[in-house]
């Protein structure tokens, strides 16, 4: 990593212009790079690695114990930052799978609710049915009840007549036989 890190730096300096030329040379000749043009750095490593610069850049990188430190430090944050990366994409992947299964969850109770309401739909139609054909049955059977309260009510009249005439009758039968034994 040591002597990587040396054609790394290396690299950066053979990216950035000589403070030999002056600024008027420099900005007109200088290439921006675009997104197609910009090679990652371990590109540019590679670039150099092996070139006399890549090779003196190694030698001080590992004759130099603050790089040693800093490059180290900078493996190990490397280390760090790959691990906080994968539990990064691990999270978006349980996070896309969570809302996943939510959306999932909230289709099948709207499927289920849909059907319950279908269901609850055809019973209340048919408690409806049923509620009609019995309204209708307590209409006919009121009107009956009414029809039968008047005929009692005619019956009980022309009972009531009826004794009356065959009190009238008995009466006038003691009274003929009254009449019958005071003739004999």
């Amino acid at each position: 990593m040591l002597a990587g890190r040396g054609a790394e730096v290396a690299a950066e300096e053979a990216a950035h212009p000589s403070s030999r030329e002056s600024p008027r040379i420099s900005a007109v000749t200088e290439i921006l790079k675009t997104e197609h043009d910009t090679g990652s750095e371990e590109e540019e490593v590679d670039l150099v690695r092996g070139t006399p610069t890549g090779v003196l850049c190694e030698q001080v990188v590992a004759t130099n114990p603050e790089l040693i430190a800093l490059d180290l430090k900078y493996r190990q944050m490397e280390e760090r930052y790959d691990i906080l990366q994968e539990r990064f994409t691990l999270t978006l992947r349980l996070q896309k799978k969570a809302l996943e299964l939510q959306d999932s969850m909230v289709s099948d109770a709207q499927r289920e609710f849909e059907v319950q309401c279908a269901k609850i739909g055809a019973e209340l139609n048919s408690k409806r049915a049923q509620n009609y054909i019995l309204v209708e049955e307590l209409v006919r059977q009121t009107w009956l009840l009414e029809q039968s309260e008047i005929a009692r009510k005619a019956d009980k009249e022309l009972l009531r007549r009826l004794q009356s005439q065959c009190n009238e009758l008995r009466a006038q039968r003691v009274e003929a036989k009254l009449q019958c034994h005071d003739l004999l």
